[in-house]
């Protein structure tokens, strides 16, 4: 988009080929389904309120920039549909919007677009710079999450050798820096859909934790946010409870 800003007329190659025209059908059937997955989306954090999922302002900006950059690409694509400087033949959606601009003049059709067209390439931007702070940095470490996933038995612990330590040994974690760098990584590829929670909800009595797991998220999420300016994570809640309320930890 920068660069047809920069050029006018200018077009990604082999646009009018076969793999073009499946790239321009794909995109647009896959903006119709992004949208109605954000209709979900709202219908679950506004109208269903379901307890394990986090209600915070960062969801519900990521759901509107979403929006926006989807709406914005429909409407840029159905102006140029509508003033014929676009073959609407493989974008079936776009080409929908284009019908309803259609009995519009030509000056206000290049409203339409470069309004959608500015719209877009910022909140493209703006919600660039977001996601590395916010939950969804998991949109750009995920597939690096996935490939160094650990392949052992799910829940399989790592052996210690207690009789091996010294004073400066530590058992779990009680600082930032305690975590391996696939831990962290795991943090950060959280999406906060609140399973651990719903499974979690309750200690069972057989547990030396007398808290909810929600406190514990709290902190990984202090953690992501701001790793740098909470080094000493749990060190508060470590005094109210014992450290066998964390799932990354063992008693020290």
């Amino acid at each position: 988009m920068v660069i047809e800003g920069l050029f006018a007329g200018w077009e990604l190659p082999l646009l009018h080929t076969p793999a073009g025209h499946a790239y321009l059908f794909s995109k647009d059937i896959f903006e119709l389904l992004v949208l109605v997955g954000l209709g979900f989306a709202f219908w679950r954090r506004g109208i269903q309120k379901k307890e394990r999922v986090v209600q915070s302002f960062g969801a519900w900006l990521a759901i509107g920039l979403i929006a926006i950059l989807m709406i914005t690409d429909l409407a840029t694509e159905g102006a140029r549909i509508a003033a014929g400087d676009l073959d609407g033949s493989y974008l079936p959606i776009s080409g929908l919007v284009g019908g309803w601009l259609s009995g519009l003049g030509g000056a206000a059709l290049q409203a339409i677009y470069s309004v959608n067209w500015w719209i877009h390439l910022i909140t493209l931007f703006v919600f660039a710079n977001e996601l590395p702070y916010s939950k969804h940095f998991h949109v750009y470490t995920s597939i690096f999450n996935v490939f160094f996933a650990n392949l052992d038995a799910p829940g399989k612990l790592p052996g210690m050798d207690l009789e091996d330590i010294d004073e400066d040994t530590t058992f779990g974690i009680s600082t930032v820096t305690d975590f391996t760098w696939k831990q962290m990584l795991d943090m950060y590829t959280c999406t906060e859909c609140g399973r651990c929670r719903a499974f979690c909800r309750r200690p069972s009595p057989t547990s030396r934790c007398s808290r909810a797991l929600s406190e514990d998220l709290s902190a990984i999420n202090s953690t992501k946010s701001s790793p740098r300016s909470s080094p000493t994570l749990g060190r508060t809640a470590t005094r109210r409870s014992t450290s066998w309320c964390r799932w990354w930890s063992i008693p020290r």
